[in-house]
């Protein structure tokens, strides 16, 4: 097929362009012509100037066919209709590579991203199950069980979920195998303290008080020791508090009073003070005794004593009316209290 051939359409006739190009301008992807057929001038061949095939490049090229066609110019108006052809095709062309070259790059990126993605999510996937079985596998406890403990040769037996207020506990039933071994088989678990002490511990963890601790500060020294062993945290600051009150005891001595039955009462009743008498003090006990009173001759109220009164006293002076007498009396012990003192 002649691209030239007179049957041709004119449109079809215009799609075969030389282009003349500078040496510039000069690309590996776009060929260019250095050979000109014979019908060309030598004023042209000496010029030597390149030319590129534009539409007729790619008809050669599927047809197999490595000819060069001589340059052919366009006239008039056909030639500016492919000048603006060849305008609007190149920037198509520059457009539509402009889209789509980012576009296929960003699509092989985003495969890229999402296939390492992938992978580091499977990657991690395996650690996650491995840590969750290994988490799962180094777990021992076993809830409401009975615990049979031996602490220093006396047996306790204690539910685990009581046991595991204290955090030596909390360790030793989750963490431990030959724990665990001994619960399921119904072994005692020793452990190397003092049973004695332990006790305490004990009924702090089943009744969660802390009013049976101990009055000897040696005691509550030992028992700090073992509590903070342990970790009850609670029962530690309440032994604490109570080391402090008997030491501050120790270095103050307590206040006596001894009152009168009478005097007692009265003040028992009293609701005007600020703060109430049992409460500031303690009952010791009570104990009786005789009050001695003068009884004056002459009988005088202000002579208390034989010294007080004169002669016209001792004038009238009868021994079974006057003189000394003796009345019984109830008196009762009050003693400071050591919570009371300590906080003063």
């Amino acid at each position: 097929m002649d691209p030239f051939d007179s049957d041709l359409d004119q449109n079809d006739k215009e799609i075969f362009y030389w282009e003349e190009l500078h040496d510039e301008a000069h690309s590996e992807e776009e060929p260019y012509y250095w050979e000109h057929p014979e019908e060309t001038s030598l004023e042209e061949k000496a010029d030597k100037k390149p030319y590129r095939l534009t539409t007729l490049g790619d008809y050669f090229e599927k047809q197999g066919s490595k000819l060069i066609l001589p340059k052919r110019r366009i006239g008039g108006r056909s030639g500016k209709r492919v000048l603006r052809k060849k305008r609007r095709s190149r920037e198509d062309c520059g457009s539509k590579a402009a889209h789509e070259y980012p576009k296929v790059n960003h699509e092989s990126q985003t495969e890229e991203s999402s296939g390492d993605d992938q992978d580091s999510e499977g990657s991690n996937e395996p650690d996650t199950e491995e840590q969750c079985s290994k988490d799962a596998k180094d777990t021992f406890f076993m809830p409401n069980t009975v615990v049979r403990l031996n602490v220093g040769g006396i047996h306790y037996w204690i539910l685990s979920d009581t046991l595991i207020a204290a955090s030596f506990f909390d360790r030793l039933l989750n963490e431990d195998s030959e724990t665990y071994n001994a619960i399921v088989s119904n072994q005692d678990v020793f452990i190397n303290r003092n049973g004695r002490w332990f006790e305490y511990i004990h009924q702090h963890l089943i009744t969660s008080q802390t009013d049976f601790l101990p009055s000897d500060p040696s005691a509550l020294l030992c028992l700090r020791d073992e509590i903070r062993y342990y970790g009850l945290d609670t029962l530690g600051k309440a032994v604490d508090k109570r080391i402090a009150n008997v030491c501050g005891t120790l270095d103050r001595p307590r206040t006596w009073r001894v009152l009168p039955m009478i005097e007692f009462e009265a003040l028992c009743k009293v609701k005007r003070r600020k703060v109430p008498l049992m409460e500031e003090y303690e009952l010791i006990g009570t104990i009786e005794t005789q009050d001695a009173y003068w009884v004056c001759p002459r009988d005088i109220y202000i002579h208390s004593s034989p010294s007080e009164c004169g002669k016209a006293c001792k004038k009238l002076f009868d021994p079974d009316l006057h003189g000394w007498h003796f009345n019984d009396e109830t008196r009762v012990i009050l003693a400071s209290k050591e919570e009371q003192l300590s906080g003063q």
